[in-house]
């Protein structure tokens, strides 16, 4: 409840924040005004994902936008379609308010649906942040930053920096699926940590039905193939610490189920669509050549490939000014510490390593926006849980932090965009 509330009072203060001046923002991003000091933005996006949820049968038709995320979409209509039901008494009415905000010439009938499926993909928003505060939470607990019982508000500090930046301020409001870029390397995080944690060994039938259900995020977000890596290295760890590494052809074997396992949700889907006769489509590989421009330069010539990279470098670089805020804060809250960090520490190594890897995933994907970039924010903090371990107790590393997070917030809070 304590997270849910923080999640509110944050968002809720974002609406105050500067509105795009005319001339100066995308056309297509609408500004939706509350009142005159209070508003949102609605990223041109959304309808590209309320009206495939209002009707799903827009995800079999070739080069669909959305074809590539259909459990995002499915998401989106068992809620909306949910709100629709269970508000039929005061339907109306609801209607009625919708038309404040909804622009075109819409059907009363479509006006409902669209605010109804609005809705549910706030609440999915909102869902997607809570999951990501409260798997912090158990990292908080479990790495034994805790205090006694009662005396653990100083766990909300670093939180308030996951839930509140410049993704959750640009697509809280709106229908987006980048709700996701946060929750997705706390996950990684939560996963590698409680594999690190388990004294017992873990079934390949277990490990299969994880591999399974990472590949079902995979429907749901792109950015699901992150927890590959991890996943793969918590089986090579359990194979390490309970089995016997002497028989490597059986291991490679089973490593091959498990990755044939994750991908077999996307080869499942993609059966589906052929039986309807359409061609599996990736908006995101196709328009930006995310990820495929490198064997497709490769293929021209390695000359190509070193200019578009050193090209693409300096363009990832340029997304990064929230990171050297994050930067700065880390040498403030270490320095109270003397950068006495355990690097030994096996928590810091796995958290590192997956900074590392994603770092390098976004460097490489070939599209570059600070939204992608800001993925690495709720790593940065869990890098600093890592590295100050049990001085996050004291006084003044509370004192610090809660200075840095109201800082942090303001920032977000008043700074001029981002509206897309």
């Amino acid at each position: 409840m304590k997270k849910l509330l923080l999640i509110l009072i944050l968002h809720v203060s974002l609406l105050f924040s500067p509105p795009p001046e005319t001339g100066k923002t995308d056309p297509n991003v609408r500004y939706v005004s509350i009142n005159r000091y209070a508003g949102f933005f609605l990223n041109p996006d959304t309808y590209g994902f309320i009206f495939p949820a209002i009707k799903p049968g827009l995800l079999i038709i070739n080069r669909s936008q959305r074809q590539s995320r259909p459990l995002f979409i499915l998401t989106g209509s068992a809620i909306g379609y949910s709100i629709n039901f269970l508000t039929w008494p005061i339907r109306q009415q609801i209607t009625n308010f919708y038309r404040k905000f909804w622009r075109g010439t819409y059907s009363e009938k479509q006006i409902l649906l669209i605010g109804d499926f609005y809705l549910g993909y706030l609440l999915v928003n909102l869902l997607i942040l809570w999951i990501a505060l409260y798997l912090f939470e158990k990292i908080f607990f479990d790495s034994r930053n805790a205090g006694p019982k009662g005396r653990n508000c100083y766990k909300y500090f670093p939180m308030i920096f996951i839930a509140s930046n410049p993704v959750t301020k640009a697509f809280f409001w709106t229908v987006h699926q980048q709700m996701f870029a946060l929750l997705t390397p706390i996950l990684c995080v939560y996963i590698l940590y409680r594999f690190y944690r388990i004294t017992v060994a873990v079934s390949y039938m277990k490990m299969l039905g994880f591999f399974l259900a990472a590949g079902l995020l995979l429907l749901m977000y792109g950015n699901f193939i992150l927890l590959l890596p991890v996943l793969l290295i918590c089986f090579i760890r359990n194979l390490k610490e309970y089995k016997s590494f002497k028989q490597w052809p059986g291991a490679l074997m089973k490593a091959s189920g498990l990755i044939m396992a994750f991908f077999l949700p996307t080869i499942l889907w993609i059966g589906i669509l052929k039986g309807y006769g359409v061609s599996y489509y990736n908006f995101e590989m196709q328009e930006y050549h995310q990820v495929i421009w490198i064997p497709e330069a490769l293929n021209h010539s390695v000359s190509l490939f070193l200019t578009q990279l050193r090209e693409n470098t300096l363009e990832y670089f340029q997304t990064m000014r929230q990171l050297l805020i994050l930067m700065f804060f880390s040498l403030i809250i270490f320095a109270y510490s003397k950068f006495d960090i355990p690097w030994g520490n096996r928590f810091l190594r796995g958290v590192l390593f997956i900074i590392f890897y994603f770092f390098l995933f976004y460097w490489l994907l070939g599209f570059y926006e600070a939204r992608l970039t800001n993925t690495l924010i709720p790593l940065i903090v869990c890098f600093w849980l890592a590295g100050l371990q049990q001085r996050i107790r004291e006084k003044k590393m509370i004192f610090i932090l809660s200075s840095l997070a109201l800082v942090w917030h303001s920032y977000v809070l008043f700074s001029y965009g981002p509206f897309s």
